[in-house]
């Protein structure tokens, strides 16, 4: 049906729907309704159109990006043109408020009664208007302490699943986009997110940019959402410390807390669309939905099959276009055949929670999906997680909604070191690294994964890679250090953009950090121009990973918020930290540190494994040297030092089994 012959009953339909309008006695309850249009118009949605061109400027340019990477041609599709103005524009004209605006299934939502939708289902462009209540699905075809972290009473958060040495070596989300949906968000009054960068807010029930309360929401409204964040985002040394602290958020709200109706899933269907829209890489719900209010009809079990859901086909869709898309489990344990939708979603990164011995946390949600495959995929920290709420307070919670922000922060650690990685890559790296990758349970799906791990990983499908340079000031001149992941042997080079200046090849810091030392000699001006290049069996990366170059000082240091640079002592109490973030019940722990520099002979403790090799490395000098060693009675270790200038030490234990290290000053 052409285009004109809806213009042409506009006029009437705006006649009828004021007399409905304004005649009292003839009102019933007003509900939520689901409009479905006909068509999107017949203007052709092709690339040099009108239409097109103009719904590309609503696009995100890394949303368009990604859509490229994934071999979207052309990068918008037939299902992502807008639904037509023209039929928005006639059903405000007859008074209705609309919400939840959909491209992908060309719907919205109306509040009306049911005269209204009587009127509303005649009208020519509309296909069906269903209430919301009834089931109708179809298939569808930088912080102010930037000191290195301390994490407090969420420490143990980040120890399950190895976070804090990324964010020590400068790897904490930065450049990444992180879409939250919950039921509000309230970070104004919380100090962990004084810093948080949230680029965009959607509140889909009430069709503004306020996700924090309304005055009609109730007073615990955003309470979750607020939670969720600063588990993600936070950063408030001594309290919290997010996963992915340094990565840009957008907010949406689409959780009613008045009621439990079934139109959130559409709300949330519409906070997917405009995610993926505002170019988000990774989209993590802490919401999910089966049990609705009494009026509404009930979830089937049946329905939980991956793509049967509205809000299961929302995540699908918005991974198509090369968006990583994470949900919890449920907090409906340890019954089996409790999971919650979207976590079905075929696509979807399931998240269930453990205890912190890594056991299975009993609340958590268990498949398997209607289909029969094996949900959740990962766990992460469900019980006691430690997190500020929106009033400013820090209190502890459980949930699979805690659990869900930590999985969907580990991916936008990987995601930064490897942003041109396809979301798949990222994933099976982060499966691999899990507990039991070859062995799915019933109840934490592989485990729980070690993101360190999963970086290593990657970087033998991708090639090496490379974290952000830490550049530090020493006695002999600049000292680079970049960290390297990759399980194979590799070549690091520090290249340089000036003529005459050669290339550095680096030493071994730690079992993460390479480091490179830049002579005062060799600097020509102010400021050399460089590369990182890591090169491993499974090929070449650089940093940065276009083609540009970042700029080393002459003098001076450039440390990324939240560094823990290995020429840096933060404190004599903290340098027994096993950089490995081993699993051994001991760490290591040198004494006496500080040491004299006269002194030859210092005793380890905490060796698990019998060394095979004892290496000493100046973390200003880069100079590395064997040490001879012996073993007392007790099992310690006496380590007889060659001779070394007064400064800061690292002391590698390489054993059959692991690499452990300790901090050594000598004064």
């Amino acid at each position: 049906m052409k285009q004109q012959i809806y213009r042409t009953l506009t006029g009437g339909i705006c006649l009828l729907a004021f007399t409905m309008l304004t005649t009292q006695a003839v009102l019933a309850q007003r509900e939520m309704y689901r409009i479905t249009f006909r068509d999107k118009g017949q203007e052709a949605f092709v690339p040099g159109m009108p239409l097109y061109d103009s719904a590309l400027t609503l696009y995100h340019p890394n949303a368009l990006r990604r859509r490229e990477r994934m071999g979207l041609s052309p990068v918008l599709q037939p299902i992502d043109q807008p639904i037509l103005n023209e039929y928005l524009s006639s059903l405000r004209g007859m008074g209705l408020v609309l919400r939840a605006p959909s491209a992908w299934r060309n719907s919205v939502l109306a509040e009306l009664d049911t005269l209204q939708s009587s009127a509303v289902s005649r009208l020519p462009y509309v296909k069906s208007v269903v209430r919301t209540a009834i089931v109708d699905y179809r298939p569808m075809t930088a912080p102010e302490n930037c000191s290195p972290p301390n994490s407090g009473e969420s420490t143990d958060m980040h120890s399950l699943i190895n976070t804090l040495p990324m964010i020590e070596r400068g790897v904490s989300g930065t450049g990444i986009s992180v879409c939250l949906i919950d039921e509000g968000f309230l970070p104004e009054a919380m100090s962990s997110l004084a810093h948080i960068d949230i680029r965009g807010r959607y509140d889909v029930i009430m069709d503004d940019d306020n996700v924090g309360n309304e005055p009609e929401d109730e007073i615990t409204q955003g309470g979750h959402g607020s939670l969720v964040l600063s588990i993600i985002g936070g950063w408030e040394q001594g309290h919290i410390i997010g996963i992915a602290p340094f990565s840009t958020y957008l907010l949406a709200k689409s959780e009613d807390m008045r009621f439990e109706r079934r139109s959130e899933e559409d709300n949330f269907y519409s906070a997917v669309e405009w995610a993926e829209r505002n170019g988000a890489d990774i989209i993590s719900a802490s919401v999910g939905y089966f049990k609705f209010d009494d009026d509404q009809e009930e979830m089937q079990y049946s329905w939980l099959d991956g793509r049967t859901t509205f809000v299961s086909q929302a995540y699908n869709h918005a991974a198509q276009r090369g968006v990583i898309v994470v949900a919890p489990s449920g907090n409906g344990g340890p019954r089996d055949s409790s999971l919650i939708t979207p976590a079905d979603a075929d696509s979807a990164i399931c998240v269930g929670g453990s205890l912190r011995d890594r056991s299975y946390w009993p609340g958590s949600s268990v498949g398997p999906t209607a289909d029969g495959r094996i949900k959740p995929d990962v766990a992460a920290l469900g019980a006691s997680v430690h997190a500020q709420a929106a009033a400013g307070n820090y209190i502890n919670v459980s949930g699979t909604s805690m659990s869900t922000p930590q999985i969907a922060g580990c991916m936008a650690l990987l995601k930064q070191l490897y942003p041109e990685a396809m979301p798949w890559t990222l994933r099976d790296g982060l499966y691999a690294s899990a507990s039991a990758p070859d062995s799915i349970g019933q109840k934490l799906g592989r485990g729980i994964p070690d993101v360190v791990a999963a970086a290593r990983t990657i970087g033998m499908i991708e090639g090496p890679g490379i974290g952000q340079p830490t550049i530090v000031q020493s006695a002999n001149g600049q000292d680079v250090f970049t960290a390297i992941y990759s399980n194979s042997e590799t070549s690091v080079t520090l290249q340089f953009l000036e003529n005459g200046v050669s290339p550095i090849s680096s030493s071994q810091a730690d079992t993460l950090w390479n480091a490179f030392s830049i002579a005062p000699s060799q600097f020509i001006g102010d400021t050399l121009h460089a590369r990182i290049t890591a090169v491993n069996e499974a090929g070449t990366r650089y940093y940065p990973s276009d083609s540009t170059w970042f700029a080393v000082p002459s003098s001076g240091s450039i440390i990324p918020c939240g560094v823990r640079s290995p020429s840096i002592v933060v404190s004599v109490d903290k340098l027994s930290e096993n950089i490995e973030n081993s699993s051994a019940s001991n760490k290591l722990h040198v004494s006496p540190s500080p040491a004299p520099a006269q002194r030859t002979d210092v005793f380890i403790t905490g060796v698990h494994d019998q060394p095979l090799e004892i290496v000493v490395i100046g973390t200003t000098s880069a100079v590395q040297s064997s040490a001879q060693w012996s073993t007392t009675q007790d099992g310690n270790i006496v380590i007889h030092l060659p001779p070394h200038l007064p400064g800061h030490y690292i002391v590698l234990v390489k054993s059959m089994h692991s690499v452990q290290s300790v901090s050594l000053i000598r004064l």
